[in-house]
């Protein structure tokens, strides 16, 4: 990683040479003098060497930005820690979030965008699988209480067998539309960190409005009440 910083480092103080040396050229444009004339000669040669090593160094750079990536995505392919969490939290959430307190998980929602935002500055890879295992357990603890009122209302509102439809359509349009947008912004060449970031950002803040929508909903007495004794 500090490789990639030193790069980049690098890159910057090349922007800022070229930058120089075109100042420079435009300062000394009126100048006369045989002097002058080869100091700009020798300027603008090195001005060209010198935008053909930035060019080079960007694309180096974002190649290996892109490797970084490939590794870390066959790293997590390899080591489900994800999914080890994942099972967990859903196992927890169903023994201990009773239907008529679902919607308090939605703070669960919220830590887990959090969360997903700090792995950007995570360097250990030990520390890196703590948190994954992390982030799946709260994702766990967060979909099957969500999934259970979900089912729970549209059984009520359209019934069973069609709700289920629904919530199977929405759920695989999200998931398509999620992988669009990922495949766009790898391919406009974004930062693995800066999707990490957006797609971290995305869940915490649609958590923290759904939840004020629902608080809204309390408050105003717009939601139906679910029975304390009622099942997942």
């Amino acid at each position: 990683m500090d490789g990639e910083t030193s790069k980049e480092k690098l890159v910057g103080d090349l922007k800022n040479l070229v930058g120089d040396a075109e100042e420079l050229l435009k300062a000394t444009t009126n100048q006369a003098g045989e002097k002058v004339a080869q100091a700009r000669q020798k300027i603008e040669q090195s001005l060209i060497e010198g935008k053909k090593a930035l060019a080079d160094a960007e694309q180096t750079l974002v190649k290996k930005s892109k490797e970084c990536a490939e590794i870390a995505d066959d790293y997590v392919r390899g080591n489900p820690w994800s999914a080890i969490g994942i099972a967990v939290g859903a196992v927890i959430a169903a023994k201990t979030v009773p239907l008529h307190r679902a919607v308090n998980v939605l703070p669960v929602g919220i830590a887990m965008g959090v969360i997903t935002v700090g792995l950007i500055f995570v360097r250990d890879v030990y520390l890196a699988m703590a948190m994954m295992t992390l982030v799946g357990a709260l994702a766990g603890f967060f979909v099957v209480p969500m999934n259970a009122l979900l089912q729970h209302r549209g059984h009520i509102l359209m019934g069973a067998g069609h709700s289920i439809a629904v919530q199977n359509f929405n759920e695989n349009l999200s998931i398509l539309g999620m992988l669009g947008v990922y495949a766009l912004l790898i391919k406009l060449e974004f930062s693995i960190y800066t999707v990490i970031v957006l797609f971290g950002a995305f869940v915490a803040v649609t958590m923290a409005l759904v939840r004020n929508r629902h608080q809204s909903n309390v408050r105003g007495g717009n939601m139906p009440e679910i029975p304390v004794g009622a099942q997942h």
